[in-house]
């Protein structure tokens, strides 16, 4: 006869954590997930190894290889609960940390190959952020002011020319005649210079046109730098009008013909009525 029923129910085995071994390189953070079942409350983690380890709340272990860590070098991390009997080991072997490309700078201008849009920048020359040498540039020019007859005082415009360019020409329309633009010997400024032979009205308009080659890339012209100024010649001892640029000198002198012509045309006519 039966004396007592003993039942035993059966229930699902539960998962271990599990940890896959994974590789990693010097510096680097290795995350390794935790592929298995739940990390039970208080598990901690060791290792040994060129590396550090931590275990977060998720039942994730990030170990943070050294620097320094050779290829071929491993960092071993156990898990263990919290009555220190181990759970799983996981192995992180450090491989070779890839060599990173650098960027050439062929023309040394501190502007990266693939990046620079000038090559062959001269030696320190002045770039932009593309690396192409920057262009020339010129002050204000004064105003030109003289005499028939008489030098004027030249006048000087720097060039400011950080970014080397080459072949500066200086060209200048509305000058009077005698008054010359050209390029220093120093290939530093332009000079405005020399002995006006003629009159010319006030404040005549004079442009300034400096051109450039570029001295790198396509070495090709550059944007002229384009100035205005003004010029006024006026005549010996006498002065010029704003509109017809004729001297006052020159109006006395045409009176004074007509008054004489006038005084001749009057005595002929008496003769010939005497």
């Amino acid at each position: 006869n039966p004396i007592d029923t003993v039942t035993i129910t059966v229930v699902e085995k539960p998962v271990a954590p599990n940890w896959e071994d994974v590789t990693g390189k010097p510096g680097d953070d290795v995350v390794v997930p935790n592929a298995g079942g739940d990390v039970p409350d208080g598990a901690t983690v060791e290792s040994t190894g060129p590396g550090t380890v931590v275990l977060d709340k998720d039942g994730n272990i990030t170990v943070t290889i050294n620097e320094d860590a050779k290829p071929g070098d491993k960092v071993v991390v156990t898990v263990k609960d919290k009555d220190g009997n181990p759970i799983d080991t996981v192995t992180i072997t450090v491989v070779e940390k890839p060599d990173v490309p650098t960027v050439g700078d062929k023309d040394g201008d501190g502007v990266p190959d693939d990046k620079d849009q000038c090559d062959n920048t001269p030696d320190g020359a002045k770039v932009d952020a593309n690396g192409c040498a920057v262009a020339p540039t010129a002050p204000t020019v004064p105003s030109i002011d003289g005499e028939v007859g008489k030098p004027i005082d030249p006048i000087t415009i720097p060039i400011d020319n950080p970014g080397k360019a080459t072949d500066l020409v200086c060209k200048a329309e509305g000058l009077p005649k005698g008054v010359t633009i050209k390029l220093n010997e120093e290939g530093t400024a332009c000079v405005i210079s020399g002995t006006p032979t003629e009159v010319t009205r006030k404040d005549q308009p004079v442009k300034i046109t400096i051109t450039y080659n570029r001295p790198d890339g396509d070495k090709g012209a550059g944007e002229p730098i384009v100035k205005h100024t003004t010029v006024t010649i006026k005549a010996v001892n006498g002065a010029t009008l704003p509109k017809t640029g004729v001297s006052t000198n020159g109006i006395a002198y045409s009176v004074l013909a007509l008054l004489g012509a006038g005084l001749a045309f009057l005595a002929v006519r008496r003769k010939k009525q005497a």
